[in-house]
């Protein structure tokens, strides 16, 4: 795994349930023990897993700071920062395309004979016109109207 979805993972932790100020709404115990486990299944997902199942333990995680947010368990400020988290590490941790290589031409181990020209001229008779086999031009009439 790399350090940087290393890292990310810390991030999310820390955003998820670290720290806990104990300022009214910001993140309550009640809270902190339902989102503890999908904290820990995306720790787990990124750390031995696919990144589909990363992507499954995100949506459950956001899920889960969604419905506690809603009961007032989660600040709006610590689930805009899990959120944000969650959506950096799924970022860090996706694949990336590995590119085609492109197809290179190789040489023949045995190079190809072309055939080259006969370097010595060979004459050939051409027939040269004479009086008596000279044809009439052809006659053209072109008729307008009638």
């Amino acid at each position: 795994m790399s350090r940087r979805i290393l890292a990310a993972i810390s991030v999310v932790v820390v955003a998820a349930v670290g720290c806990t100020s104990g300022a009214p709404g910001e993140l309550t115990a009640s809270a902190e023990r339902v989102l503890v486990p999908k904290v820990q299944r995306v720790r787990e997902a990124a750390a031995h897993g696919t990144y589909s199942q990363l992507t499954s333990a995100v949506h459950a995680l956001k899920s889960s700071v969604a419905a506690e947010q809603r009961k007032g368990q989660v600040s709006d400020s610590r689930a805009t920062s899990i959120d944000d988290a969650a959506d950096q590490l799924l970022l860090d941790a996706a694949p990336t395309a590995t590119p085609t290589p492109s197809p290179t031409l190789t040489q023949s181990a045995t190079p190809t004979q072309t055939p080259s020209p006969s370097s010595t001229p060979t004459q050939t008779a051409t027939p040269s016109p004479t009086a008596s086999s000279a044809s009439p031009s052809p006659t053209v009439s072109i008729s307008i109207g009638h």
